[in-house]
């Protein structure tokens, strides 16, 4: 205990006892509103993504703990910005839970920026890659690839209006590779050559 020395008029000093702080606890209802209320962000994803996450993990989306995810959203959560107004969801969003943050309650921190956006949807769309070449990558070298990638599509819940832009996106990334000499499947040997030609020329 820490006391406070008082001279009086006699010269003595006297130890005087400090008044103790009134602790304030709240409630265990109020503890939980405060700490883990459940709180919710809105990110724009494009259709055949969106489609894909919420089949595969659900509306919303809760990211497994100790996830990539999570943790772009922990660092990137803060106060929602004075003059500004809480975010509504729109036609289209998808959903996103935020994860319990111990040292960033959800009553005050319920804000996650354009930054914190952006880093999340490279971390969905880097996810979404990874998923498609680990279930379609047996089959590059078949000649039923296509047909494997409808298949994966369907069982992804992503809409026959999607797949062509899943295919695209398939099919983009084997050519990008392709340029740098990393053949995924057979169909690209004739194409390496042409490039190799190509660059010889230059």
């Amino acid at each position: 205990m820490i006391y406070n020395n008082v001279a009086c008029c006699s010269g003595k000093i006297i130890k005087k006892r400090p008044r103790a702080r009134k602790k304030v606890f709240l409630s265990l209802p109020l503890y939980y509103i405060y700490y883990y209320m459940k709180l919710h962000i809105y990110i724009q994803l494009p259709g055949y993504m969106r489609e894909w996450i919420t089949s595969t993990i659900g509306t919303p989306v809760v990211f497994p703990p100790h996830s990539v995810e999570n943790a772009i959203i922990a660092r990137n959560i803060g106060r929602l910005p004075h003059g500004e107004k809480p975010e509504l969801y729109c036609d289209g969003d998808v959903i996103v839970e935020v994860p319990v943050i111990r040292y960033k309650p959800a009553s005050e921190f319920n804000y996650l920026g354009r930054r914190g956006k952006v880093m999340l949807t490279d971390a969905i769309d880097d996810l979404f890659c990874i998923d498609m070449w680990n279930s379609l990558s047996p089959y590059l070298s078949s000649s039923g690839i296509n047909g494997r990638l409808d298949e994966w599509c369907e069982e992804r819940g992503i809409t026959l209006d999607n797949i062509e832009a899943v295919r695209q996106r398939f099919y983009r990334l084997r050519k990008n590779y392709a340029e740098y000499h990393i053949i995924l499947g057979k169909k690209y040997k004739k194409n390496l050559k042409k490039i190799s030609d190509d660059g010889g020329k230059k």
